[in-house]
């Protein structure tokens, strides 16, 4: 008989099925995560998130699927929510006909409803069963579609790993044309990050939300979490006459493909006053930075809180969407209609 209840599992054996599962459900179609331990440690499973949203299915004592959910602050338009930001919803293919999706959603709306949290926000990748589940569910429905932005530092390793055809794969090499190399250059003011900068870069966060429609609203817990964990983020700060004016946050990660391809996401890049060119130099820092740890593209979500000017000059080329922004158990009277612009990041 299948269960559904908050995970019990520990942090490898939820890694490695994640994985597992990903890898076979798209084999041969799309790059997928390696979901590492350190990864889910930092995200989910460590001693500041709350656990009432973690819920997994068991068959005995057999994990066969999860659907994670972290309690969030966010803000629509001009009012604050408790809300949640969910993502790896995941079920063992051979127990899909089962149901077993449906009860984890399910039983997540219901501890929704209980806690009284305004709504919940997901992403859906488009072009997979995603998406379309989760609108056949009561009350969730589509914000809008985002992608990304992309800077490829090596084009060669991406071609290695896509599953492509051969022609494909031949094209692929006119892409070398805006192909990074960076350098590393000393920056005068770019420095890593560390705890006595959490108070300004606080307040440099929750400023990127100004004016957009739906938006985090950070405290200092997590956003402490999200930029400094047992080094899983990486963070680069940008002072100037002693005072933080600006910030970039990212991570980096493994797409698993033909061949293991090495990535950064890039989930937070506040600049505050800083100028254009002082936007360029910070980027470029991080991703000189990135390219010295082997990475052969860097990711950043294509929403209206980012320089584009900085960005295009740098390289950095806008890709289709990827991704369906997911609501679901609106309370009555919040009204996601006219949501034109987010402020969040991909899970």
């Amino acid at each position: 008989m299948i269960e559904i209840r908050t995970c019990e599992s520990e942090i490898p054996e939820v890694a490695r099925f994640t994985t597992d599962v990903w890898r076979q459900t798209f084999a041969g179609k799309r790059l997928t995560i390696n979901w590492h331990e350190a990864y889910f440690d930092w995200q989910l499973f460590n001693d500041f998130i709350e656990r009432d949203y973690l819920l997994a299915a068991y068959d005995g004592s057999t994990l066969v699927g999860t659907l994670f959910a972290e309690p969030f602050r966010l803000r629509l338009r001009d009012r604050e929510h408790d809300a949640s930001m969910s993502s790896w919803l995941t079920v063992a293919p051979e127990y899909r006909r089962h149901d077993v999706g449906t009860k984890l959603v399910a039983e997540m709306r219901r501890r929704h409803l209980d806690r009284q949290a305004a709504f919940q926000i997901g992403f859906g990748l488009i072009g997979t069963i995603g998406p379309e589940f989760w609108r056949s569910m009561p009350d969730v429905f589509s914000v809008r579609t985002l992608g990304f932005w992309c800077s490829l530092l090596d084009v060669g390793a991406l071609r290695s790993s896509l599953f492509l055809s051969r022609f494909a794969r031949s094209a692929m090499s006119l892409l070398r044309v805006l192909e990074k190399r960076p350098r590393h250059i000393a920056h005068e003011g770019i420095r890593p990050y560390c705890s006595a900068d959490l108070p300004r870069c606080l307040v440099l966060a929750n400023e990127l939300g100004k004016g957009i429609d739906l938006a985090y609203v950070w405290n200092e817990r997590r956003l402490a979490l999200q930029l400094d964990y047992k080094n899983v983020p990486r963070t680069l700060v940008y002072e100037r006459n002693g005072r933080v004016e600006g910030f970039i946050n990212y991570y980096p990660i493994e797409c698993l493909g033909e061949t293991i391809l090495k990535a950064s996401m890039i989930d937070l890049f506040a600049f505050g006053s800083m100028s254009g060119s002082e936007q360029k130099k910070l980027l470029q820092a991080s991703i000189a930075q990135m390219a010295t740890e082997g990475t052969a593209m860097a990711l950043l979500l294509r929403i209206p809180c980012y320089p584009t000017a900085a960005l295009l000059s740098l390289g950095f080329i806008p890709l289709p969407n990827e991704f369906s922004v997911l609501c679901g158990w609106p309370q009555p009277g919040l009204n996601f209609e006219q949501v034109k612009s987010l402020y969040l990041h991909v899970r």
